[in-house]
């Protein structure tokens, strides 16, 4: 007989398991891969040995798998889902143009970068003339400043309440 723990990278998705009736073994205290490494180390004192099953999406990067690998670890990576960008037509592009929102709030890399490609520079040029921009968290912090959008706001704890109460925030101050 083998136990199987279950890590959580971050509350939704602790929250999401337990109403599964499943236990968490292990959270890391902030919601990105870099703190899953030594949470993993620390769960036992050594990777050598176990083996990890990865659920993961396509666009994930590669630190956890890699690093886990590089610790000792066994692990086994499954796609689970495939981000894509949506299908947006000129007229819907033309509406958000025309709502000129205040600020504009991303919730993961791939949602700056599918955006981004929608709007095209000329039209992104415009929104970062009337509105700010506010990040989930560090890595997709890092992914709009890469495609050159400024991040003003940023959630401290990389998840949606978080992201929501940084707003109210940065509101209230105003």
């Amino acid at each position: 007989y083998h136990r199987c723990s279950i890590c959580a990278i971050g509350p939704a998705t602790a929250e999401a398991v337990l109403r599964r009736g499943l236990p968490v073994t292990l959270q890391p205290e902030e919601a990105v891969a870099e703190s899953l490494l030594p949470a993993f180390i620390a769960l036992d004192g050594t990777l050598k040995g176990p083996r990890i099953l990865l659920p993961r999406g396509a666009k994930a990067r590669e630190f956890l798998p890699d690093a886990l690998r590089e610790h000792g670890a066994d692990v086994l990576e499954v796609i689970v889902y495939d981000t894509v960008p949506a299908q947006v037509s000129e007229k819907e592009v033309e509406a958000l143009l025309a709502f000129a929102p205040e600020v504009i709030a991303f919730t993961s890399s791939s949602t700056v970068e599918n955006f981004c490609a929608i709007l095209r520079e000329e039209r992104l040029a415009k929104l970062k003339d009337i509105a700010e921009f506010a990040s989930i968290g560090p890595i997709t912090s890092k992914t709009a400043r890469a495609l050159g959008v400024r991040i003003d706001i940023e959630a401290p704890q990389h998840d949606v309440p978080s992201l929501v109460q940084a707003l109210v925030e940065h509101f209230r101050k105003q």
